[in-house]
């Protein structure tokens, strides 16, 4: 199936929950091509069925489709389908409705919510580098995968940050396909692993691009239960192709590895049980009170285990705050860590449209002994 790229841009936007200012609404395309689409591949969308965005966000995004519809239809002799408007009306809140005409209930302009939104399903769609061409004005579908998460849309949830994907996982998931020998085969352990955005994607291209290599394997890690179980249940979704993957997830406090007490049986599991080739972590440098006992993580990661192969740490921070990035670097350095910073591609982005963020905020560094 293909569709035109100005409707494909507004299909992701939906599926990733991207905000709408600034989106522009493809009218030149005729009234029939883009009221069908949004028909049949958003509101009939059996995938959207099944893993919907939240109700707060699709009732933004119907106000917005059918205004602008609505503007189409003017001097013409078209009509909006009634599934729109009902699905529309299915969604406002009870105390919401107003009397008056069918479109005065639709788009009353003086509506407030106050009720924070909800955790939603998010899909995201991209493409392997290896497999991916520059983008055309009419796009394959087929030529796409998608990997959906079910997420927190507040900053903190229940006491933890984790049940959100953060913009450096988007940033170090372009970052990796675009540099696939350093996970192909590779065994690799992820620190922080939270809902699992950046672990899918992964796992996925361990599937496709380390076939004849069967020693790679996964260890997606967090130090909240909660976080680690959404964190399987998202790989574990019907809709994810890592759903049968043999993927290990573990319980790891980075605390243990500064506790004389508890060091040795860490130790145990990183250099012996896991051995990973590749250590990677997205928007784990945010708190100053973590980063000794991450550092200390990475430093025991690092370390040669039985496999003796090389090992490298690849991290991706979001630079929130100058200070706390500078301590993060100074640490790793006085514990005669190598580390250096890596040029970041954003051109032709696959991961990075997917988010309202400025990326440049963003920072690749590759850790070594």
């Amino acid at each position: 199936m293909s569709l035109r790229l100005e409707l494909f841009k507004i299909l992701r936007v939906y599926a990733s929950l991207m905000p709408l200012r600034g989106v522009t609404f493809p009218d030149h395309l005729g009234f029939s091509v883009v009221h069908d689409f949004l028909l049949e591949n958003i509101l009939s969308n059996p995938h959207f069925l099944q893993y919907p965005p939240s109700e707060q966000y699709q009732l933004a995004f119907w106000k917005w489709a059918i205004r602008n519809l609505e503007n189409m239809t003017k001097n013409q002799d078209v009509e909006i389908d009634p599934q729109i408007y009902e699905h529309y009306l299915t969604l406002l809140p009870s105390s919401g409705l107003a009397p008056g005409t069918m479109r005065d209930q639709v788009c009353p302009r003086d509506l407030t919510f106050q009720k924070p939104p909800s955790p939603s399903y998010i899909t995201h769609y991209w493409r392997p580098k290896a497999d991916a061409s520059p983008i055309e004005e009419c796009i394959s579908l087929d030529s796409f995968e998608t990997v959906t998460l079910l997420e927190s849309r507040t900053t903190i949830e229940s006491g933890t940050t984790g049940m959100r994907t953060w913009l450096a996982s988007f940033v170090l998931c372009e970052f990796f396909t675009r540099n696939l020998d350093l996970i192909r085969g590779k065994r690799i352990l992820e620190l922080g692993a939270g809902i699992g955005f950046l672990g899918t994607i992964l796992v996925r291209l361990q599937q496709v691009f380390s076939i004849e290599t069967p020693d790679h394997a996964i260890w997606l890690t967090d130090v909240n239960d909660n976080v680690l179980k959404r964190c399987q249940e998202n790989l574990q979704m019907p809709c994810n192709m890592t759903s049968t993957s043999d993927i290990n997830y573990r319980f790891l406090d980075w605390s243990h590895a500064v506790d004389n007490d508890r060091i040795a049986p860490l130790k145990s599991l990183l250099t012996n049980e896991i051995d990973a080739s590749l250590i990677v972590g997205a928007d784990i440098i945010f708190d100053p009170s973590l980063i000794p006992a991450l550092t200390a993580v990475l430093r025991l990661a690092l370390q040669p285990g039985h496999k003796r192969s090389p090992k490298v740490a690849i991290i991706a921070a979001t630079v929130r705050n100058e200070d706390t990035l500078a301590q993060f670097v100074g640490t790793v350095q006085r514990d005669s860590l190598h580390i250096q910073e890596l040029p970041l591609v954003t051109q032709d982005a696959s991961f990075i449209q997917d988010v309202d963020k400025d990326v440049e905020n963003v920072k690749i560094f590759l850790i070594t002994l």
